[in-house]
């Protein structure tokens, strides 16, 4: 085991709805925060490789999908397969994810902004 919190940057990508902040980056698996601002959401969109689970930090979720939707509240998760259409809006307030996924990190088939 290597103890890397110290030498890692944090690298923080803006978005439209907010910003996206890469935590960690392994071959194997990504961890990444998102900040999505209040009313604004994700593009429509899937991927073709990643599987991700989110985590919901704060703030509530509008979670659209192509097997349905649903709201997440703080301390609640949701796995969103691959090849799954989905789009994450920040609906009350603002949003903090914990996103965990497998790789690649940028395999987003944009569907819809």
């Amino acid at each position: 085991m290597k103890k890397k919190r110290n030498g890692m940057k944090m690298k923080k990508i803006p978005k439209p709805w907010g910003e996206e902040i890469v935590h960690i980056d392994e071959p194997e698996y990504v961890m990444k925060e998102l900040r999505i601002k209040s009313g604004m959401h994700t593009s429509l969109h899937y991927h073709t490789q990643k599987k991700e689970t989110l985590y919901i930090s704060q703030g509530v979720a509008k979670v659209e999908s192509s097997s349905g939707g649903c709201f997440l509240n703080k301390g609640e998760i949701i796995t969103i397969p691959i090849g799954a259409v989905h789009r994450i809006t920040a609906y009350k307030g603002d949003l903090v994810i914990i996103e965990v996924s497998t790789q690649p990190k940028d395999d987003s088939v944009r569907i819809k902004p």
